[in-house]
């Protein structure tokens, strides 16, 4: 191992440090100083990865038959001998989606390539979340990994979890589909001794061996209507139009409440008083099931004020407010009324009446 595994910025000198790059706020020098700083700071920082166990990352070593062509998927019901070391770690991610998430779970950096995906606290918080209960509802800024935390969670549910249904739902079809194609990014990452083999897969939908699928449409509810799903994400329903949002919950919603063990995921960034906002005020407040996720801007590592101060330089404070503080019912804006009073004023109260 380095003796220094990265430098955080404020160490940064332009002689010392000529053509380091940066990663999640800190400079690194090579791909492999970023790779051993990664595996440090997971949550199992004794797993394996690519430099000490470089066996268990090859992706066919066996020569294992593949899906269309397609040298990254597994074909299906092809024979695979485990070895008993990858019979313990395909029990350990079975039994732990944030072992499998930070272990074995890629991600592209612009930087440095392919590299291991390790989760930071809240995204751990989101994932535990996503496991332990059946209904979660999480409240997030912009870019700050939600997609990629959701899709390591999916991807684990529908490897280790045989014949469950999964619906990757959105306000557009098209976003449902770049969701998907997120996750079979993640899954083409991986070796083939912990894939499922491939009966379907394209832009819409992957079917496994193991009987599990995945389906990406829009959350209109025709499109969901007739369909029993055993876990539904809702991406950036906050974004849903009041009318689909309302016929989606009529017609898909009583097929997962109904189950014993189906799975609600929502998540958003907030637009307004909506169907979301409704939904995590009861949430919050413990009127309904869901177990309430709030993550704030500051929450990843790297944004501090003066990151804040930059954001808003290049969009507008407003902008800033919506996307990234995440104002909820209680928390008070300026506004200007209809003869012209500046007045503060908590959210909750502007025209909520009129929209539930």
């Amino acid at each position: 191992m380095n003796e220094i595994i990265g430098i955080d910025k404020e160490q940064f000198d332009p002689v010392e440090h000529k053509g380091w790059k940066g990663f999640g706020g800190r400079l690194y020098k090579n791909k492999r100083m970023l790779v051993e700083y990664i595996a440090s700071i997971r949550r199992h920082p004794d797993a394996p990865q690519e430099y000490t166990h470089p066996h268990l990352f090859e992706k066919n070593a066996d020569g294992i038959g593949h899906y269309m062509g397609n040298p990254n998927v597994k074909a299906c019901f092809s024979n695979v001998e485990y070895t008993p070391e990858q019979i313990m770690e395909y029990r350990k991610c079975a039994t732990d989606p944030i072992y499998f998430a930070e272990t074995y779970v890629r991600i592209m950096s612009v930087d440095f390539g392919v590299i291991p995906f390790t989760l930071y606290d809240f995204q751990r918080d989101m994932v535990e979340s996503f496991k332990d209960n059946r209904f979660t509802i999480a409240k997030l800024p912009r870019q700050c990994g939600k997609s990629t935390t959701s899709v390591a969670f999916i991807l684990w549910y529908a490897l280790f979890n045989p014949g469950k249904t999964i619906g990757i739902l959105a306000n557009k079809g098209e976003l449902a589909q770049e969701m998907l194609g997120r996750l079979q990014l993640a899954y083409e990452s991986l070796p083939f001794w912990l894939q499922q083999g491939v009966e379907t897969y394209n832009k819409k939908s992957m079917i496994l061996e193991n009987g599990s699928k995945i389906i990406a449409t829009s959350s209109s509810g025709s499109a969901a209507r007739g369909m029993s799903f055993s876990l539904i994400f809702l991406d950036e329903f906050a974004f849903v139009e009041p009318h689909q949002a309302e016929d989606f919950f009529r017609s898909v919603y009583p097929t997962i409440s109904s189950g014993a063990d189906t799975k609600m995921i929502v998540v958003s960034t907030p637009k307004g008083m909506n169907h979301f906002y409704k939904m995590w005020m009861e949430a919050k407040e413990g009127r309904s099931q869901f177990n309430p996720i709030a993550i704030n801007w500051w929450d990843v590592p790297g944004r501090d004020e003066e990151w804040k101060q930059k954001q808003i330089a290049n969009t507008s404070e407003d902008q800033f407010r919506q996307e990234f503080n995440c104002l909820e019912g209680k928390e008070k804006i300026t506004v200007q009324d209809m003869n012209g009073d500046v007045l503060d004023v908590e959210i909750a109260n502007l025209c909520y009446h009129t929209l539930f």
